[in-house]
């Protein structure tokens, strides 16, 4: 956008409408998600998903199918597909960025194998694949984005990346609570930080990640509670915050180094890949994960480290590298 090109984002429900509030000059066009459900407590986290796996591979199939038909009104010369396996063009070049080439799925090393070849099954068909992270260590991503096993397509390596600017840091809560991810996990982390909400000093803050919602919960007086916040808000929020709870998801990790803020992680039950980067970030420094359930919260605080110490280099210089080599 800033040299000029013209940006359609495809995407639906509260990712569109965070994206809507982030980049409102963009064209929007309505393509739905895979409509992955997640399970809700007591139910195996890995055979619900597993479950779902004929649906994912209709999806795949349909989203290509889409983008073609869209196409058809010569629309694009490049794709960058977030996570999406089928969105593709033939004759275009199309980029797949992630950070998932090394799936851990819990089952062992059989099935993490069947895993990984069917996501590079799917990976090889595009122009390159781009990775959000650092090509050398420490990274981020660890073994997930490192995979030993190489790939058919070029694999470019695009540093971290957060919609989050450094600001000035102004005093801001004592304590700030980042929620995100799927239901209905989201609001049983919302509800167990709540149950434990007296017990925790100071002056509170809970972003609650449900962009386009309206209504909130009911908590103490003196307690702040945003639905959402915009980038500039939640980057000054993030800055000024004491400590701060979310999920170890990667963007919320890439928005904290930026920051460089300290976090007590607290990894979505079953999602093996938000329990490893929960440990692998013990390991780089300024992080303390817990279990969902059963967790006492000032105990946990207690054992955060002082301060984060791991540098986020280079923001965005290396996207911006790779845009200009395909577009400019």
């Amino acid at each position: 956008m800033q040299k000029g090109g013209q940006v359609s984002i495809a995407a639906s429900g509260p990712t569109a409408e965070l994206l809507k509030n982030e980049c409102p000059e963009a064209e929007f066009l309505d393509l739905p998600g895979y409509g992955i459900t997640y399970p809700g407590q007591g139910e195996p986290f890995r055979r619900h998903i597993v479950r779902q796996i004929p649906k994912i591979r209709r999806s795949i199939q349909q989203e290509g199918e889409w983008l073609r038909k869209e196409q058809g009104k010569g629309r694009w010369t490049l794709v960058i597909s977030d996570n999406r396996y089928g969105f593709r063009l033939p004759g275009v070049p199309s980029i797949i960025m992630t950070h998932q080439l090394a799936p851990i799925s819990g089952l062992g090393s059989f099935v993490d194998g069947l895993f990984r070849r069917t996501l590079y099954h799917y990976i090889n068909e595009f122009t390159e694949c781009w990775v959000p992270d650092l090509e050398n260590e420490p990274s981020l991503g660890g073994r997930l984005s490192h995979p030993l096993h190489p790939l058919r397509v070029p694999v470019r390596y695009i540093g971290l990346l957060s919609r989050l600017t450094p600001t000035t840091s102004l005093p801001g809560p004592d304590l700030l609570v980042l929620l995100s991810g799927p239901e209905p996990q989201r609001t049983l982390l919302e509800n167990s930080i709540l149950s434990q909400w007296h017990t925790l000093p100071g002056r509170k803050v809970l972003v609650r990640g449900k962009p386009g919602a309206k209504d909130l919960p009911t908590v103490p007086d003196g307690t702040q509670v945003f639905n959402h916040l915009a980038s500039p808000d939640l980057a000054a929020l993030v800055a000024g915050a004491g400590t701060i709870i979310c999920r170890p998801g990667y963007s919320t990790l890439m928005d904290l180094l930026r920051l460089g803020k300290r976090a007590l992680l607290i990894p979505t039950p079953g999602q093996t890949e938000q329990e490893y980067l929960a440990d692998h970030c013990i390991a780089l420094g300024g992080f303390h994960a817990v279990r969902q359930e059963g967790s006492d919260l000032p105990v946990a605080l207690s054992a955060l480290p002082d301060t984060n110490t791991y540098a986020f280099p280079g923001a965005f210089e290396a996207f911006k590298n790779a845009i200009d080599a395909f577009v400019f």
